[in-house]
């Protein structure tokens, strides 16, 4: 009974009886704890040896008791089991209701979740998908940018919020792709003058190398740098001289075909690249830029004279990278404003930087100061008298190995490399000692020597003149100093203080190559010249061109209104000589009188040109 009733309570515990299960719980601990006390009483009657008088007690009583208990007990039992019974068969039907209806909500969560999954698919993702790619399909081309298939493939959709995001994105990308090129256009062009600049140069050459190069044409790279720009930017402001470049540049590109290119590298310097080209057309190409620079610019009431000097490199004769032609092209655009010739095409002898002229840097400095050169002398002789009263000393370097260099390689040389100063002391001291050897064999000669631009900038060079003509024990007036217009019009201040103070020694001055610059009467009759040398170009042709002889003639007579002298050089015929003595011409210098010779043949010479003393009639006997 009490493991029954134990297990009845667990069930009560676990909510299994109900209401009615517990009440017949109650009422049969009830009973169980009157039949125990029973029972126990029994139990006394027995231990007591009584219990046989207690029998009816027993029958009457326990008995009934224990039945009843009994009886409860098998009804709650069975009740128990059917109750369990119909619990479990009905928690299996709600259990297969549930199931059934569980997986009904499934599917129909499945087919709401696939619903909105496809309208936002649709929609939303879908859209947002094609707009990611696209940006990631977009090369950032400012001249494709926007136009590929991405872009023009992008969904219509109905939905507002984002058709307005594909919208946003298409005019974002406008926006993108006009920025970019705004800054692509920034960075390969010149603002000033809208034309390319180095970074697009350069790539332009590499694409023109590699069409050119499969078919064994050339390239022509000029390099151009305006003259007399800074004086024009500095005195007239930059605002001018902005204009004065897009001007230019206008200039530039009607000289060219349509083909050629146009790049502007950087203050007054453009860069020309003309394509499949010879050498001759590249020419002709910088004379018409020289041509159109030489037509005055007019701006606001200024009327401009600006010049250029060119450089021209050819490709693959120069230089084979882009990087080498400019190189190239810039060093022969030096050369050509160093010698105001127009243009000059690159030569590696006048290369700084180049290995041969490394090595002859390296050897003329050797033969400087080993005493390697020479001088040769060429005599001025006077007009009237046939007296040779002069002559000009004239370096002269052979080397061992390239053999004779000219002075016109060999005077750039020393000047680029800083030798210019010692180079001309050199001379000076080899010519005065040969006066000084002359002079005291009955020789009254003066020698003619030639400066450049830094001699005039050397501060020392009238101190070592005065000490020369002490060590040499011989005057001044066996020195002349020849100067070219260019040379005293790089710095014409510095010149005329240079000038003034070696005149005031002494020394006679002259003008060499009158003629061949731009000569300013300005600055000419506030020099302290002698005298002035016609250029041989004049002179050469004159009895042929009369034009050659009017020049000739008006600078004798301008010549002699100004209390000057006049050589003529490239005297190489009698005719020419005979023009020259009637046009008044002072001293001649030439080819027809003795080509220039080292100090014992013009010693040798001279001892035969005193055979005639007098000058006859008949010049060709003096030859």
């Amino acid at each position: 009974v009490q493991h029954l009733l134990t297990r009845l309570n667990d069930k009560k515990r676990q909510g299994q009886l109900g209401f009615q299960g517990s009440q017949s719980l109650s009422d049969m601990e009830t009973s169980a704890r009157k039949w125990w006390t029973a029972y126990q009483n029994m139990n006394v009657a027995h231990d007591s040896g009584q219990w046989r008088a207690d029998v009816p007690f027993v029958k009457n009583t326990i008995r009934p008791l224990y039945d009843k208990i009994w009886r409860h007990l098998l009804t709650l039992d069975q009740h128990l089991e059917r109750s369990f019974a119909e619990d479990l068969k009905s928690l299996t039907r709600v259990a297969k209701s549930s199931t059934y209806a569980l997986w009904a909500l499934v599917a129909l969560l499945l087919l709401a979740i696939l619903a909105g999954y496809y309208i936002l698919q649709r929609n939303i993702l879908q859209p947002i998908s094609m707009v990611t790619r696209a940006l990631k399909a977009e090369t950032w081309d400012s001249e494709t940018w926007g136009k590929s298939t991405a872009i023009e493939k992008l969904p219509s959709t109905t939905l507002d919020e984002t058709r307005n995001l594909i919208q946003a994105f298409t005019k974002a990308s406008q926006k993108i792709c006009e920025r970019q090129r705004q800054l692509e256009y920034q960075a390969s062009h010149d603002a000033l003058t809208s034309l390319p600049n180095r970074v697009q140069l350069i790539n332009h050459i590499k694409k023109e190398i590699t069409c050119v190069s499969s078919r064994k044409l050339s390239i022509a790279m000029l390099l151009l740098d305006l003259d007399r720009f800074k004086e024009i930017n500095d005195t007239l402001g930059h605002q001018l001289g902005d204009r004065v470049l897009q001007e230019v540049s206008k200039r530039l590109l009607s000289c060219l075909r349509k083909t050629d290119f146009v790049s502007r590298l950087g203050g007054d310097e453009f860069a020309l690249l003309l394509s499949g080209v010879t050498l001759d057309y590249a020419r002709e190409v910088a004379h018409r830029i020289i041509e159109s620079l030489q037509t005055p610019l007019k701006i606001d009431s200024f009327q401009l004279h600006i010049g250029g000097s060119i450089g021209i490199s050819l490709y693959p004769l120069h230089g084979e990278t882009p990087d080498s032609l400019i190189r190239c092209a810039d060093v022969a655009m030096y050369e050509s404003k160093r010698l105001s010739c127009g243009y000059v095409i690159y030569d590696p002898a006048c290369d700084p930087n180049s290995i041969n002229r490394l090595t002859l840097v390296s050897d003329f400095h050797d033969a400087l100061e080993q005493n390697e050169l020479n001088l040769h002398y060429q005599p001025k002789v006077e007009v009237k008298s046939g007296r040779v009263i002069g002559t000009e000393a004239l370096l002269r370097w052979n080397h061992p190995e390239h053999g004779f260099i000219s002075p016109i390689e060999l005077i750039p040389l020393a000047e680029q490399t800083g030798m210019i100063n010692d180079l001309t002391r050199w001379v000076l001291k080899t010519a005065m000692q040969q006066c000084a050897r002359w002079d005291q064999k009955g020789h009254e000669l003066n020698v003619a020597v030639n400066l450049s631009t830094w001699d005039l900038q050397d501060p020392q060079l009238a101190g070592y003149i005065k000490k020369l003509f002490e060590d040499c024990n011989i005057g001044p007036q066996h020195l002349m100093l020849e100067i070219t217009e260019s040379v005293m019009m790089a710095d014409p201040e510095h010149a005329i203080e240079t000038m003034n103070q070696l005149a005031g020694m002494g020394i006679q001055l002259a003008v060499d190559d009158f003629g061949t610059g731009f000569s300013s009467l300005a600055y000419l009759k506030k020099l302290p010249l002698h005298e002035l040398k016609i250029d041989k170009s004049f002179v050469t042709d004159m009895c042929n061109n009369d034009h050659d002889a009017v020049l000739v003639r008006s600078t004798i007579d301008l010549s002699h209104n100004l209390g000057l002298s006049v050589v003529a050089e490239g005297v190489e015929n009698q005719e020419i000589w005979d023009l020259l003595e009637i046009l008044r011409c002072d001293t001649l210098q030439g080819y027809f009188i003795s080509r220039p010779m080292p100090a014992d043949q013009f010693e040798d010479w001279l001892q035969n040109w005193k055979i005639y003393p007098a000058l006859t009639r008949d010049k060709t006997m003096i030859k």
